[in-house]
């Protein structure tokens, strides 16, 4: 698989190309990375390019994309995310966010080569023989990501640590190449912000959606009862009836937690003094 390149670069592969200096998988990457831009200023050239490649050539670049690869560039990419996320040191955190983009850009090459192909796959020249094996080639790919995509994406929350440079590249994209590359585009949000460091109990900023799911992950696991509670009252929304729901099966379940969510409905957060104790109600 080709590695993700800056950007300027998708240019100098074209530029090699026409001189032969280029791989074809190379060239199916650089060409519909530009391709997918919302500014169409590399068109041109990508479509010169796809015009002097040969389906053969195109076919066995397809073939020797390994979707497992991709997977684990996910898999390796969420979990650094969510390591980053929790991080406090500013220079590990960065290591880890870009070996984390490393890992999505590796799922955008993907679909940078599957865009170059349905544009070779448009030229005039090819006999039906050649449009079929193409074809093929790319859904035997595009079958292979979509698991990969199955296994990855329910967990992509992870990512939102990632969401001021994740927002970047989606910016870059077209409407439709944004609407599919969801490593990128998936909660990505100002409203998404700081949910993997609420999870973790860092003290952030966090965006509005961001607090309602860190709500509800503490009613579900049943983690910071108190905590959960009193954040409830401060969000508001969709958050009060998860909690409305969790409480009434709280009594059952623990003593604590019934107790901790009848003192929240009596408590303001904006009432709390900075440097007050928070009551701990134990499990």
């Amino acid at each position: 698989m080709p590695q993700r390149m800056p950007r300027p670069d998708a240019r100098t592969i074209l530029r090699n190309e026409a001189l032969e200096s280029s791989e074809t998988s190379s060239v199916l990457w650089a060409a519909g990375d530009l391709l997918r831009q919302s500014e169409p200023l590399g068109d041109v050239e990508a479509r010169e390019a796809l015009a002097r490649m040969t389906p053969a050539a195109a076919c066995g670049a397809l073939a020797a994309i390994d979707a497992s690869v991709c997977a684990r560039a996910l898999s390796q990419a969420l979990e650094s995310a969510f390591d980053a996320g929790l991080e406090e040191d500013a220079e590990v955190r960065e290591r880890l966010e870009q070996t984390a983009m490393d890992g999505l850009e590796q799922r955008d090459v993907v679909d940078c080569v599957l865009c170059a192909v349905a544009t070779f796959d448009g030229r005039a020249d090819l006999d039906s023989e050649e449009a079929a094996s193409l074809r093929e080639a790319a859904s035997v790919l595009r079958g292979a990501v979509v698991v990969a995509d199955a296994q990855a994406r329910p967990k992509g929350r992870s990512l939102t640590a990632l969401n001021a440079r994740r927002r970047e590249r989606a910016d870059v994209l077209d409407d439709v190449a944004r609407a599919t590359a969801w490593w990128w585009s998936d909660f990505a949000g100002e409203e998404h912000d700081g949910l993997v460091e609420l999870l973790g109990g860092l003290d952030v900023d966090a965006g509005e959606a961001a607090t309602r799911d860190a709500v509800r992950s503490a009613i579900t696991s049943g983690r910071d009862a108190l905590g959960a509670a009193l954040r409830v009252l401060d969000v508001g929304g969709p958050a009060v009836d998860d909690a409305q729901r969790w409480a009434r099966s709280a009594a059952a379940r623990s003593e604590a937690d019934a107790i901790a969510f009848e003192l929240s409905r009596t408590l303001r957060v904006e009432a709390i003094d900075d440097d007050a104790q928070t009551p701990s109600i134990g499990r």
